[in-house]
């Protein structure tokens, strides 16, 4: 989800509910944190909890937990292969959680990608 792409913004219900569909299908993600100063990337995570409040993921050892709230000025950015297919590489999906409109060309938050299966 990069700086320039084209990302669709997207509703807190429309991020919920995609939330909702990995969780429900334990969607193995990429998930990258980026808060200043703390920079983590973790290889496999599954979406633990979600709701209108925030989200918390767990990586596939158990070790590596990451949670999120929502603040009221969060911003949430969708990408998918549809849309920018030479960025994407081998991921399907993506939504970053961004924590307000002036992190969005900084990309601080969360960000979380599906990779691609076949």
């Amino acid at each position: 989800m990069n700086r320039g792409s084209s990302n669709l913004k997207s509703t807190k219900e429309e991020a919920l509910s995609l939330l909702g569909k990995w969780k429900t299908e334990l969607t193995p993600l990429f998930c990258f944190v980026n808060l200043p100063p703390l920079r983590v990337a973790l290889e496999r995570v599954t979406v633990e909890s979600f709701g209108s409040g925030g989200v918390t993921v767990r990586s596939s050892d158990r070790e590596g937990k990451v949670s999120l709230a929502f603040s009221k000025t969060v911003v949430f950015n969708f990408g998918d292969s549809r849309l920018v297919p030479s960025e994407v590489g081998t991921f399907d999906a993506g939504l970053a959680i961004l924590l307000d409109e002036s992190a969005v060309s900084k990309n601080e938050g969360l960000i979380l990608l599906e990779r691609r299966t076949a």
